[in-house]
């Protein structure tokens, strides 16, 4: 069946709508609304999911063309609005997928969060979203990452953080002329605390010596 086009309107004009959470409108999603759709298949897709922050409405005229599509009988239906619930994003829920991407022993500390209201639970922070030190910063980086809804759709989100870790980098253990064959004598490693870098610097002897 031809999936219905919807009435597609601004939130502020009906006072309630029933919540949905994938990409489509299904036939139990009605069912909740008016129980007199219980009789369609529960996973029949009857129009697309509404865009984060817009209702989308079933008209009654609609509603009666898709029961008697359906070969149901449907007197006096009401509107039927659907929309995607919409909340801010969690500390604890950026928090958790930060930690995804850190090395186990970094120290996180959220300083900021988007503001905007996402339609998602699920949060994505990749370690590619995580921006330069700015000048003047004072350890705060920009993290940026995603919200998902809809199963398959991404909302952009950030967040301004501070990030400490513990690492081992390979140091020279003198000033070395430039063009001189790195030899294991003049280098050492080191532990070091201090910000988290995108690029993780030389953790290992080899990885300088057998650097072209």
């Amino acid at each position: 069946m031809k999936l219905l086009l919807l009435m597609t309107v601004s939130s502020a004009a009906f006072a309630a709508c029933l919540p949905v959470a994938g990409s489509r409108i299904l036939g139990r999603d009605l069912a909740l609304a008016d129980p007199r759709f219980a009789a369609l298949p529960a996973t029949l897709a009857v129009g697309f999911a509404p865009a984060p922050g817009v209702r989308r409405i079933y008209t009654a005229a609609e509603l009666q063309r898709l029961a008697r599509a359906n070969g149901l009988q449907l007197a006096d239906p009401a509107e039927i609005c659907f929309e995607l619930p919409m909340r801010p994003l969690s500390p604890a829920d950026a928090t958790i997928a930060m930690r995804r991407s850190l090395p186990p022993d970094a120290e996180l500390t959220v300083e900021e969060l988007s503001k905007s209201d996402f339609a998602g639970r699920t949060t994505g922070v990749p370690m590619a979203g995580l921006e330069p030190f700015a000048p003047g910063a004072q350890g705060v980086q920009l993290w940026r990452g995603y919200v998902r809804y809809a199963e398959t759709q991404k909302a952009s989100c950030w967040a301004r953080v501070k990030l400490t870790t513990h690492y081992t980098v390979v140091v020279a253990a003198k000033d070395l002329p430039s063009g001189q064959t790195l030899e294991a004598a003049v280098l050492r490693l080191e532990t070091k605390t201090g910000p988290l870098e995108r690029e993780p610097a030389a953790a290992r002897l080899e990885e300088v010596r057998d650097a072209p």
